[in-house]
């Protein structure tokens, strides 16, 4: 597998959304440059000759630049302080990207490739597959909330002390300020009516942005000895902390009353897609079925045995996502603590 391909593989599979179209518009914060063009085709296309190497490579370059919370969940910093592009042309864009993408890729026949490369196709035609299934058949931009999470996420730039502290500091400003340009978009994109698990879930998330934006951040750049950074700072990360609070009561007033517990379910004919692109086989419902009803059992057999040698202790309904938060925040307390 080639280190391109081997980096998409492990990259975070949560979809992010960026401008890819026949003319790049950069917005604050965004890759500061296009995808290379390819000759004598229009530019959306990410196929640029007959070589699966340069493509794959080009691809993989692409997407990165199109989403670079990817890159910098991979320790790319030349992404740190970049934004996807969440304006509805940049999704719509970013839609035709991926099925171009999938086009250029279906032009390769696994057969006349060598190991690595076939590997490598298979890989990134799965990616493609699941991201395509994402945006276009679940309709993640406008039903999804936490499509957006990437506006209010700096932690990466916090958690690992990859570079001195001013430096990473300088980067958390350009992400905030990008982001505030953007979050307007998190509210008017999405589908007046949502699945009531989903809302609720991205409720508590973004309490949880917010408190982190107001307390955590604050304290993690203390050391900061600029001052005119720090103010910079302080500028951008308690507006960006307000527009969380401002999503929190959008959320809870707006789409909370009106949502319902349906919009979420994908039914028999979407989910065997699902399947189909996350695993590249098709399945047989019924034969599925009988698969999760027998590890079901096995489960509930191995739960019932470490129940007789365990005291189970469990949060309350209502403070399972506060538990959930607590125990991040205690993970991250270690992570830092011992310097891992």
């Amino acid at each position: 597998m080639s280190p391109a391909v081997r980096l998409l593989a492990v990259l975070a599979t949560a979809s992010c959304c960026a401008c890819s179209g026949a003319a790049w518009e950069p917005i604050e914060g965004a890759p500061s440059e296009p995808p290379p063009p390819v000759p004598g085709k229009a530019p959306t296309s990410p196929a640029t000759d007959d070589s699966f190497a340069t493509t794959r490579d080009r691809l993989v370059d692409q997407w990165l630049a199109l989403t670079p919370s990817w890159g910098r969940e991979a320790g790319l910093h030349r992404y740190d302080g970049k934004i996807a592009d969440y304006r509805p042309k940049g999704i719509a864009r970013y839609r035709r990207w991926l099925a171009a993408a999938e086009a250029a890729l279906a032009a390769f026949d696994p057969a006349t490739l060598g190991t690595e490369d076939a590997l490598d196709l298979a890989v990134l035609r799965s990616k493609l597959a699941l991201d395509r299934f994402a945006v276009d058949e679940m309709a993640t931009p406008e039903t999804q909330p936490l499509f957006y999470a990437e506006l209010f996420d700096v932690s990466g730039y916090l958690v690992f002390d990859y570079a001195p502290i001013e430096w990473r500091v300088r980067s958390l400003v350009s992400h905030e300020r990008a982001a505030l340009r953007q979050i307007d978009y998190l509210v008017s994109n999405l589908r007046p009516t949502l699945s009531r698990p989903i809302v609720e879930t991205a409720i508590g998330v973004y309490e949880g942005y917010r408190d982190y934006l107001l307390d955590d951040v604050p304290k993690a750049v203390a050391e900061v000895a600029d001052p005119q950074l720090l103010q910079r700072f302080e500028e951008s990360n308690s507006a960006l902390a307000k527009r969380a609070g401002e999503v929190v009561v959008a959320l809870r007033q707006q789409f909370l009353p009106r949502a319902d517990n349906t919009s979420h379910v994908l039914g028999p004919k979407r989910f065997l897609r699902f399947v189909a692109a996350q695993e590249g086989t098709d399945v047989d419902l019924d034969d599925f079925e009988h698969m999760a009803e027998v590890d079901l059992e096995r489960n509930k057999r191995a739960y019932l045995e470490l129940s007789m040698r365990t005291q189970l202790t469990r949060p309350a309904a209502d403070q399972l996502l506060r538990a959930a938060r607590d125990m991040a925040v205690e993970a991250r307390a270690f992570v830092v603590n011992e310097k891992l």
